[in-house]
């Protein structure tokens, strides 16, 4: 005799229900603080039972993107650190204070000339 269970029909064609749904994606990326003991990575991954990769991708809008005006919390913005300390900043900074010294020096021998 044949078996006619059917299996429910899962979103989008997925093998397993999502862990996450868009309630869930909206509280994270709500109370998400950066490095926080009660809202931090570990934390909300603790909560919804995920890895704390996968809260982070919802928190910086890689997984789970906002797709016009659906009504749900669009990943916030991120920093971006472009004056961060970093070899070729400083080797930069280096060669721009060597030029400045030069043209210094080259304005001081110029008022020294004309006196």
């Amino acid at each position: 005799m044949m078996n006619n269970y059917r299996k429910p029909h899962r979103i989008s064609g997925l093998k397993y229900d999502p862990k996450l749904n868009w309630v869930r994606v909206n509280h994270i990326r709500r109370t998400y603080i950066y490095r926080s003991r009660k809202s931090g990575l570990d934390a909300l991954a603790t909560y919804h039972g995920v890895s704390k990769n996968t809260i982070h991708k919802v928190v910086i809008g890689k997984i789970w993107k906002v797709t016009g005006n659906d009504g749900n919390v669009p990943a916030p913005e991120q920093k971006r650190y472009e004056n961060r300390f970093s070899f070729s900043n400083y080797v930069k900074a280096m060669i721009k204070l060597e030029t400045l010294g030069l043209e210094l020096e080259k304005s001081i021998i110029k008022i020294q000339k004309k006196q």
